[in-house]
């Protein structure tokens, strides 16, 4: 079985205790700021599933995609700088896809094993 990545708290968080594991959505032509609310309009089935697994846990880091062509993209088609963000909010809209409220909360960097998908990936979060 190959190694999945964990996640590192950052060095700012506190009352944070060992590693997290926290989903990472690919978004096309958007990059989400720390301290930014920003609405994200989810359509891919994979990012829905990864939207509506979240339960209590709110935190997702939002990260382009380099290609926004592409419908599944793979670790290597992501950039290496996300945003750990809060999801506030999440509307159905009728055509199925999602309206998703999000808050950039910091910047991180994202390393994805290579078996990670975008469904349920692990990504390490360092400062």
């Amino acid at each position: 079985m190959p190694s999945q990545p964990t996640i590192l708290p950052p060095a700012t968080s506190s009352g944070a205790t060992g590693p997290r594991r926290i989903p990472v959505l690919p978004v096309r032509d958007t990059v989400l700021f720390p301290h930014a609310v920003l609405p994200l309009t989810v359509g891919r089935e994979s990012s829905i599933q990864l939207i509506e697994s979240l339960g209590e846990e709110r935190s997702i880091i939002v990260a382009a995609q380099l290609d926004p062509r592409l419908d599944s993209p793979k670790p290597a088609d992501m950039h290496e700088v996300g945003t750990l963000a809060t999801v506030h909010k999440v509307v159905r809209m009728p055509n199925q896809s999602r309206f998703v409220f999000t808050e950039g909360v910091e910047r991180v960097r994202v390393r994805a094993g290579n078996s990670c998908d975008f469904v349920d990936p692990i990504a390490v979060l360092t400062q």
